[in-house]
């Protein structure tokens, strides 16, 4: 996992980089793995909020996206528009230095709700919160 994925989940839960992927997958009803050559680069999915109108999508990965840019774009926006017909809301926390995470949530068409000082388990970061609602803003 690379060095921003792991800070986030260390800063956002308290854990480590592989209590991150098995607590993932372990909570999502649907999991994926991204391949690099047969190699695992990175896992996304998505589980349920509080009640089932709420998705939590989520993705962790090494990083190393070079060459494969546009097909992760492509395929990230085709799989959201899929996961969001489940809910009416999707929502989640990025770290607010997660700069690359940022751009790719706006691409997606999230919106950015608040930020939210001292967030998480160390209580000393900023995360913002985001979300897309099906249907609209």
């Amino acid at each position: 996992m690379c060095k921003r994925d792991a800070y986030e989940v260390l800063s956002s839960d308290g854990i480590s980089p592989l209590e991150a992927l098995q607590l993932s997958f372990e909570t999502s009803y649907e999991c994926n793995t991204l391949l690099r050559n047969g190699e695992p680069m990175g896992m996304f999915g998505c589980g349920y909020g509080e009640d089932k109108i709420y998705g939590i999508p989520w993705m962790l990965t090494d990083g190393k996206f070079k060459g494969m840019t546009k097909w992760g774009l492509v395929h990230s926006r085709e799989w959201i528009n899929k996961v969001k017909q489940r809910h009416q809301i999707l929502y989640n926390y990025v770290h607010n230095e997660n700069k690359q995470s940022l751009r790719w949530l706006k691409w997606l068409g999230f919106k950015f709700m608040r930020s939210i000082p001292n967030y998480g388990f160390g209580k000393r970061d900023t995360f913002y919160e985001f979300y897309l609602v099906n249907g609209g803003d």
